[in-house]
């Protein structure tokens, strides 16, 4: 009984951190610092790597970069995390992941628009 709630008091230790990291990343991003940001989110993502939150937000961030690639990267590991999740009530979790997924698809749209030469429609 007890490695259960040591368990569960670390986990949510771990979860509370990564909370706290996602106010601080938007409070740098608010002023203007993108790689602040990034920092945080990714020490975040280090102490809790099955947060699906940090990558989700270096996603958008890597967007708004233009970094489109690794933004996808980041998109599809918060994805394939929240899959995993199963601290979130469903409608939630599905709704969250309709919101990523459909993140995933612009970027994938904007990048085969950028391989796609000018001229030439894509299929």
């Amino acid at each position: 009984m007890g490695f259960l709630i040591a368990g569960w008091t670390v986990a949510w230790m771990y979860r509370v951190h990564a909370q706290v990291a996602l106010v601080f990343a938007q409070k740098s991003l608010d002023a203007g610092d993108q790689d602040e940001a990034i920092l945080i989110l990714g020490q975040a993502s280090a102490e809790d790597p099955f947060d699906y939150e940090p990558y989700r937000f270096m996603g958008r961030i890597y967007a708004a970069k233009g970094d489109l690639k690794f933004a996808l990267k980041m998109y599809e590991k918060s994805l394939e995390l929240l899959a995993q999740t199963r601290t979130l009530p469903e409608g939630l979790r599905d709704s969250e992941q309709q919101n990523i997924q459909k993140s995933i698809d612009d970027l994938e749209k904007q990048l085969s628009a950028k391989q796609t030469p000018a001229g030439q429609k894509t299929p």
